[in-house]
């Protein structure tokens, strides 16, 4: 959002000067919120299996704040001459993973929805605990849902969460707060047993995510790496306002066509698995 604003500082009545220094304050605070590590790998059945862990170091909800913010996990996986054998969770030039062309659909985007029966769920990537396809990306986000639990990016229209799968802090704990608060765990999070121990488990406030991959006679040694990221504003929620011939809203899209919101790497492992 610093950024946007940069290019045009009338926008928000701001100074270049105030724009840099909260753009700078901003990411320092990214520098200490998680941490990502690469744990133990194992071969079965013919196909490396690889653990990563994500941990929240904060004290709220990660990512924090306004629905439109995602976190992800980038990993790779190169043989010894450089192969790219896996890669998920990569981004284009404008910040954008291959899954967004099937969330930015019409029938996604719409902020008046038909009545019927129709389904949404290809309008968000679900929760993983397995991942076994570049096509899969785990990522970190709330969805919202309207009352008859199509999503919509509308916060007046919003009812409940078609998935929050935000890490929670160290600490949290389900029971405490009931199977239905708002605050809780939605979608398949919710039966993930990886997914945010109740506290005092020490596991409590990380996520356990396991890439499964073949690799045959892949030349040896691999080298693994995972990078844990985030972006302010999804390309969703900026294509949805799109509908609006509001001159502040068509400002805002123009802005962010020009400048998307930048991709901030949070933390990184990398790990060299031998022969």
């Amino acid at each position: 959002m610093a950024g946007m604003m940069r290019r045009d500082f009338n926008y928000a009545a701001v100074y270049g000067r105030q724009i840099k220094d909260s753009a700078l304050c901003a990411s320092c605070h990214t520098l200490f919120t998680a941490s990502i590590e690469i744990l133990e790998p194992a071969v079965a059945n013919g196909l490396l299996e690889i653990p990563v862990r994500v941990t929240n170091h904060t004290g709220h909800k990660l990512p924090t704040g306004f629905p439109s913010r995602r976190m992800w996990i980038h990993l790779r996986v190169v043989d010894a001459e450089g192969s790219l054998l896996f890669e998920s969770g990569d981004v284009d030039a404008n910040g954008r993973l291959r899954l967004d062309t099937a969330h930015t659909q019409a029938h996604c985007l719409a902020t008046s929805k038909p009545g019927g029966a129709e389904d949404y769920t290809d309008c968000y990537e679900p929760h993983h605990d397995v991942i076994e396809s570049p096509e899969q990306v785990a990522v970190y986000e709330a969805v919202m849902g309207d009352v008859r639990e199509r999503v919509t990016y509308v916060l007046l229209y919003a009812n409940t969460y078609l998935k929050d799968n935000r890490l929670p802090p160290v600490g949290f704990d389900r029971g405490v707060l009931g199977t239905d608060s708002i605050t809780g765990v939605f979608g398949r999070a919710a039966d993930d047993p990886d997914f945010s121990p109740d506290y005092p488990d020490p596991l409590s406030g990380s996520d356990l995510v396991r890439y499964r991959l073949p690799v045959g006679e892949s030349a040896r040694p691999l080298a693994v790496e995972a990078r844990l990221l985030f972006q302010s504003v999804k390309p969703a929620f900026a294509e949805m306002l799109g509908e609006s011939q509001d001159p502040r809203v068509t400002r805002f899209v123009s802005m962010y066509a020009q400048v998307p919101p930048p991709v901030e790497q949070l933390a990184q492992d990398e790990r060299v698995l031998g022969p």
